[in-house]
């Protein structure tokens, strides 16, 4: 059961959050919540994030999303006429907001249990599951040699996310 005093440091780390959400620097939310330092407000705002479900988080990535595009938009004009500085601010909020998206994330690894997915396949098509699988396998064994010394039942697939 949650203590009083440590219901007290969620209260005040979700202050800190919502205070930072608002548009303060760090300095600024410590002042208004009570922290020590700009790095306490952010240790306890960071400490509400990494408890809040990954679907709750959605709201904060389109708020952080739309505060790019602005900061974008006000210097797209000096990009245009080739200002170096505003050329290099506007790379790093692009490379932010690929971040920000997971833009650049490679594709996750999964296992895929090519048996149990030929099997599936054969049932919805009305097709005896054995003898798919079987097909399945001497196909392979004509075509991969590696096949024909072992029978893999799962294999690494790249799958988008």
């Amino acid at each position: 059961m949650p203590t009083a005093l440590r219901i007290a440091q969620k209260e005040r780390a979700r202050r800190a959050l919502e205070a930072r959400l608002s548009g303060l620097d760090w300095w600024s939310v410590a002042r208004l919540t009570g922290y020590s330092s700009g790095g306490a407000a952010y240790n306890g705002a960071m400490a509400i994030l990494k408890n809040l479900p990954r679907e709750d988080t959605g709201d904060l990535r389109i708020l952080e999303g739309e505060r790019l595009s602005a900061m974008q938009d006000a210097l797209w004009k000096r990009c245009m006429r080739g200002d170096e500085w505003a050329i290099d601010r506007v790379l790093k909020i692009m490379d932010r907001r690929a971040k920000l998206l997971g833009l650049d994330k490679p594709p996750e690894e999964q296992k895929v249990d090519i048996t149990l997915r030929i099997r599936q396949v054969a049932e919805q098509e009305g097709i005896d599951p054995d003898i798919a699988v079987a097909t399945a396998l001497r196909l392979l064994q004509d075509r991969v040699p590696a096949y024909a010394l072992t029978e893999p039942r799962t294999v690494e697939a790249k799958v988008a996310t």
